[in-house]
């Protein structure tokens, strides 16, 4: 609890956090001014299901009696959302043969088992299992959730179970000293002596995607492999790398846990050279833009300008040329299959 004096308003604002869930340390804040216990509530993410390595939010016993709460719309989204509701009285002649929603509202046991299942159909047709994730966060439920998996079900003869990251190790190692801000049930697994239950026996650990192929697939004779990489977005890390690699075939399956990473870029990128030449000109006056984005906006432009005409510098066979931003989609890649597949839902389709 902290407590800010106002001095110019002889007030005291007290200001509490409390277990939000969804990840490890998340929490939200209650605000109580002490002079009339006026409580409002900041909870821009929380999740009040108990889950493997994180107990329920605590939002309903704390923010019941706030007397304003400040949060974030939850549930699936845009097109993906539209497909949990059922088509509308003024549907067109097609979906009004249609009287339910496509897709069935989530249920956490359900949603597991419907993930298990696509996993373990790709797997035992000998393809490959892409789950983009985040570096810390939401992937530290996954992995509990698929190595128990792999350990009731004795897989790791048969397929591959690996987690890749630059930081991977780093984040597993640190998970492993926050058993206090977990659930309770690891907590009591650890101090009756157990084994931590982060300990993870089927999950291979491994830094980047070369030592994936070297040190796991290779070794293991080329079996199926479920991977956890790094880069929800697809656009980054080994995430990006791996669906480069496995995207061609048909067998491999992209498996996407968090809608909310299928974001647009932002404005990152721009629409034309034009757009990005009133950029330059403008950063060069201070009170626009300001002297460090201009350097950033004229060091892209000299780079892409170098690199698109490079074909015979090295740097330039590895990364390959610079796209120009007029054919940058303004979505990130997790973005557009997402869209591919609600598109195909809608229309009682199987994505290609």
């Amino acid at each position: 609890r902290v407590r800010v004096n106002f001095k110019t308003s002889n007030k005291t604002l007290a200001i509490t956090p409390h277990l939000s869930g969804h990840v490890v340390g998340g929490c939200y804040w209650v605000l109580r001014q002490l002079s009339d216990d006026t409580e409002i509530v900041l909870a821009p993410t929380y999740h009040h299901a108990k889950e493997r390595h994180l107990a329920g939010s605590t939002l309903h016993k704390f923010g019941v009696n706030a007397d304003a709460l400040v949060t974030m719309p939850g549930g699936p989204r845009g097109l993906l959302g539209r497909l949990y509701r059922p088509p509308p009285a003024t549907a067109t002649a097609n979906h009004a043969r249609r009287k339910k929603a496509i897709l069935s509202p989530p249920v956490g046991s359900r949603s597991e088992a419907t993930m298990i299942e696509s996993i373990m159909t790709t797997l035992r047709r000998d393809g490959n299992v892409l789950l983009p994730v985040d570096a810390s966060g939401r992937v530290l439920e996954l992995l509990l959730l698929l190595d128990r998996h792999w350990e009731r079900h004795r897989l790791s003869g048969a397929y591959n179970l690996a987690w890749v990251g630059p930081m991977a190790r780093n984040a597993l190692e640190f998970a492993r000293s926050q058993l206090e801000w977990m659930a309770p049930p690891l907590g009591a697994q650890f101090d009756s002596q157990r084994g931590h239950p982060l300990q993870l026996r089927n999950v291979r650990i491994c830094s980047s995607v070369e030592e994936l192929e070297s040190g796991v697939i290779e070794r293991s004779d080329g079996n199926p492999s479920c991977v956890l990489a790094s880069g929800p977005t697809l656009d980054h890390g080994p995430a990006r790398d791996l669906l480069l690699r496995w995207g061609g075939n048909p067998d491999n399956l992209v498996l996407l846990t968090d809608s909310t990473r299928c974001v647009p870029r932002g404005e990152v990128w721009f629409r034309d050279e034009e757009e990005l030449a009133r950029m330059v000109a403008s950063a060069t006056k201070e009170e626009t833009i300001g002297p460090s984005v201009a350097g950033v906006a004229e060091d892209a432009a000299a780079e892409a300008a170098a690199t698109a005409g490079g074909d015979d510098d090295a740097n330039a066979a590895t990364l390959g040329a610079a796209l120009s931003p007029a054919v940058v989609s303004r979505s990130t890649t997790a973005s557009q299959l997402l869209h591919a597949w609600c598109t195909a839902k809608a229309s009682g389709e199987e994505m290609a």
